[in-house]
């Protein structure tokens, strides 16, 4: 069963969806809005052009499984003055699917007119991959493009946790691209979104899973994909893709963020990532609580890790490692 839209962040669904599904059942919206109007004209060759100024900048992906801290993540790469990384585009999980089913709709309808009313003459040509290729490529260039918001800046990047079961796509249709993936321990992912679930939408979650037990196969099975896809394809490319521990960040921010930066080839002065630390520590985006501090009304819930032996049982923790322990150890993270 599809899961039904809501704004709810996290709830993990089988493989096959390749998407960061939400739990249904919140208020939907009456219908989606227009496509709203542009600021200025139309113009094919200006549209490109400023592509091609963006294809000089260095792009990056940021991906991770599902509450793994890659919003802390954004929030100090973006804090930096050479570099842009604001909101999540979505585009490899959710534009790409909807952009293939729609070439796969027109081809057809072409199809059944080039076999029926014009079978005597020429077929008009169907769109094939590569064309499927270039419009998604030319989608997420437009939008990096708006979300730079024209500074001038060095580096541009997108940050949907999904991505990094996608690094592979996005790494052929932008092939100088660098990749981010933020790791943290699969436990502490599993509490995390449990306890957003039940913060945005406690019934349905609730309905869902009578306890915290019962998410525990979704997701271990759901942060051993993600995890083996993100070590892989850092394995395959190891001059492109970067993996930060969440556990690391925590413990050492700046010397952790010295080295993103070093990767994106900006700036890594002490003066710069420091500001970029502060800027985005816990205790700034959360109004002044201290990491560890709980809330469970926040985004931000205690924002530190380890966090999940306070909430699953000897049990609970031999269940999640029977399914993604093997992959938990090869990362380094122990029992």
């Amino acid at each position: 069963m599809r899961a039904a839209k809501s704004n709810v962040l996290f709830q993990v669904t089988p493989h096959s969806s390749n998407v960061q599904s939400p739990v249904p059942g919140a208020r939907q919206p009456a219908s989606a809005p227009p496509l709203p109007a542009s600021p200025s004209p139309f113009s094919y060759r200006d549209l490109h052009a400023d592509i091609a100024a963006l294809l000089a900048k260095d792009l990056f992906f940021v991906g991770a499984h599902p509450k793994s801290g890659t919003t802390w993540m954004q929030a100090m790469l973006n804090a930096h003055p050479e570099v842009s990384c604001s909101g999540e585009g979505h585009f490899a999980n959710r534009f790409a699917p909807l952009l293939e089913s729609a070439l796969t709709t027109h081809n057809q309808l072409i199809t059944r007119k080039n076999g029926s009313i014009f079978k005597e003459f020429k077929p008009f040509p169907l769109f094939e991959k590569q064309e499927f290729a270039y419009l998604l490529a030319t989608a997420i260039a437009l939008m990096l493009l708006r979300s730079t918001d024209h500074q001038r800046v060095r580096a541009v990047g997108e940050k949907t946790p999904d991505n990094i079961v996608h690094f592979e796509r996005l790494a052929m249709l932008f092939p100088d691209a660098k990749f981010i993936h933020v790791l943290r321990d699969g436990r502490d992912c599993m509490v995390s979104g449990w306890f957003h679930n039940l913060r945005v939408n406690p019934e349905e979650t609730r309905r869902r899973y009578a306890a915290l037990a019962d998410f525990i196969p979704v997701v271990a099975n759901s942060w051993k994909m993600h995890a083996d896809r993100g070590m892989r394809f850092q394995a395959a490319h190891p001059d492109r893709c970067v993996t930060v521990r969440y556990e690391d960040i925590v413990a050492n921010p700046r010397q952790a963020m010295r080295a993103v930066f070093r990767f994106l080839a900006v700036d890594a002065s002490f003066g710069v990532v420091r500001r970029c630390v502060d800027a985005a520590s816990f205790e700034t985006m959360s109004g002044g609580r201290q990491p560890g501090v709980e809330d469970r009304t926040s985004f931000l819930r205690q924002g530190m890790p380890g966090n999940w032996r306070h909430h699953l049982t000897p049990a609970d923790n031999h269940a999640f490692l029977a399914i993604a322990g093997d992959v938990m150890a090869r990362v380094g993270y122990g029992p």
